[in-house]
């Protein structure tokens, strides 16, 4: 068995990734003890989590169904609404829903499986399940069939280089159950493309994306970051509020220097006023020539909190612009189409944090109606602004002084 903590599997459809889920959840992995590395599972006293999506496909709720009958009769207690199992031992599990990746902050665990990882998004790992590891040492087993060239298929390629990682590309003609004839059969009913990815595990064009998985390969990620710019600007596309059914806002920062934008951004769910105060702490880092906010979120909410805060912290204030993201600059997919021809001639570069991870993925799944594109707005308008203090002064009317 693989001595790695991190393990990463590309899986084709039935292949076992739910077989191999519960064995490691339950009985732990990795060589067994002997002064060799064992990662250990719920029976071994671990704290355990499954995290899956619940939406569309309840994953979450078939993996609970799973482990309670894998479980049947070895547990100490079993709650159907916290689903969660708990052992004699001390150890548990539980399985979590990553619709909220908020709600996964909290306890450090042992141990994480990520069922259909590709299809939860890259905050719920990078930033809720993998700090829970860290205390604990625990280890993680990412499973999923591809999704497109997203965070996991990034992961999959990077941690090629990194200790204590393994990855694996399992076709689905790895399970001896599945026939050659049943796989000849599928693969003339749905056509190679859709073959390649859901039985070969292979990572193809995200279905539907405006742009192809080409224009997001590593020379989008910073190695370095310029010490000036030749102009910057930051842009905020707001959200309702820091709750569960609340939008993201996205603060992204936009600088040219050396004929391309370079990129920083802070993506997450917050209040007005937290938007004021990390707009505010971004300008004071990065010293941004402009700050523009779509100019009805601003009217709304901002305009008078962004006085309030510079005044009560002794600031000069911001260079505020208000951006019309109404009729004159066109509809939400119009506008961010804008940012094509910066994509196709790798005019563009983000700092590699989580939160550019995060709105490099918004980017990928462009214009999937039910993923996010706050990060890809707010970029827009931040490079907007630039062309409005630059040679090429357009769209001018879209723009004012706040």
């Amino acid at each position: 068995m693989s001595a790695a903590r991190f393990k990463l599997m590309a899986c084709g459809r039935r292949f076992g990734k739910t077989g191999t889920g519960i064995l490691a959840c339950t009985r732990g992995h990795g060589p067994e003890p002997s002064g060799s590395r064992h990662f250990r599972g719920a029976i071994d006293g671990g704290t355990i989590w499954w995290v899956a999506p619940s939406y569309p496909t309840l994953v979450a709720s078939r993996a609970w169904d799973y482990l309670r009958r894998a479980c049947r009769g070895a547990w100490l207690s079993k709650s159907e609404v916290d689903r969660r199992i708990e052992f004699n031992n001390g150890g548990s599990i539980s399985v979590r829903s990553a619709d909220n990746p908020d709600s996964l902050r909290g306890p450090g665990l042992d141990g994480v499986f990520l069922d259909e990882a590709a299809f939860l998004s890259v905050e719920a790992w990078e930033k809720a399940l993998r700090p829970a590891l860290s205390d604990k040492q625990g280890w993680a087993m990412l499973a999923s069939t591809p999704n497109g060239r997203n965070w996991f298929h990034d992961l999959f390629k990077r941690s090629a280089a990194w200790p204590n990682w393994q990855r694996w590309q399992l076709p689905s003609s790895c399970n001896p159950l599945v026939t050659v004839a049943e796989l000849c059969q599928i693969k003339a009913s749905i056509g190679p493309r859709a073959y390649a990815q859901e039985h070969d595990a292979q990572f193809t064009e995200i279905e539907g994306a405006l742009w192809p998985g080409d224009y997001f390969n590593d020379h989008i990620w910073a190695a370095s970051w310029p010490d000036t710019f030749d102009r910057s600007a930051i842009a905020i596309d707001p959200s309702m509020g820091a709750t569960e059914s609340a939008d993201y806002s996205a603060i992204v920062f936009v600088g040219l220097s050396g004929g391309l934008f370079w990129v920083g951004c802070s993506i997450e769910r917050r209040t007005p006023t937290k938007i004021v105060e990390d707009a505010v702490l971004m300008q004071q880092r990065f010293g941004a020539h402009a700050v523009g906010c779509e100019s009805n979120g601003f009217q709304a909410v901002l305009g008078t909190l962004f006085d309030a805060h510079c005044q009560q912290h002794s600031l000069a204030p911001l260079p505020l612009y208000l951006v019309n993201n109404g009729p004159v600059g066109g509809s939400k997919r119009a506008r961010i189409q804008r940012l094509d021809p910066h994509l196709a001639n790798s005019k563009l570069r983000f700092r590699d944090t989580p939160d550019c991870r995060m709105l490099v993925e918004q980017l990928q799944m462009f214009p999937d109606k039910g993923y996010h594109d706050d990060g890809p707005d707010a970029m827009e308008m931040a490079i907007r602004l630039l062309n409005r203090f630059g040679d090429e002064e357009e769209r001018d009317e879209e723009v004012i002084a706040a």
